[in-house]
Parts: structure tokens; C-alpha cells; sequence
């Protein structure tokens, strides 16, 4: 029997925080974001989104999805 909690649901912050890009993160390629002294996975929140944030960018965190951090240009 399947479960809706199997699927990892987004859970948007209701404060935004500051992250370092560390591997480049595309519309199409997740990549990586440093945060409070880690490192997580991260992909655009924005699926439309065209543009790509380089190592060394800051980028807004706006939310997760499981351990992937959603992220903002």
C-alpha cells in the first residue's frame, strides 16, 4: 500500500535565509548550497526559472523538499 508521506512534499520558510552556492545549480541540474556550517543539496524553487547560479553566488533559500534546499536567484 502506498502513502501520500512516501513523496517528499515542499515546505516553504517563512523566513528567508542567506546561502553560498558551492556547485553550480541549473534548471535542469540540481546542485549544492552551503548553510549555517553544511553542505546540502539544493534545486531552483522555480522550475521556469532560466538562469544559473555559480559556486560563490548567494542565493535565498526559501524552502525544502526533504533534504533538498529550494533556492531563489
Amino acid at each position: 500500500m502506498f502513502s501520500s508521506r512516501l513523496i517528499p512534499q515542499p515546505v516553504m520558510f517563512e523566513k528567508l535565509i542567506s546561502g553560498r552556492v558551492t556547485v553550480a545549480i541549473a534548471p535542469d541540474k540540481p546542485g549544492r548550497v552551503a548553510f549555517q556550517g553544511s553542505f546540502y543539496p539544493a534545486k531552483l524553487s522555480n522550475p521556469t526559472c532560466q538562469k544559473t547560479l555559480k559556486p560563490g553566488d548567494i542565493c535565498t533559500i526559501v524552502g525544502r523538499e526533504s533534504i533538498t534546499l529550494l533556492v531563489n536567484v
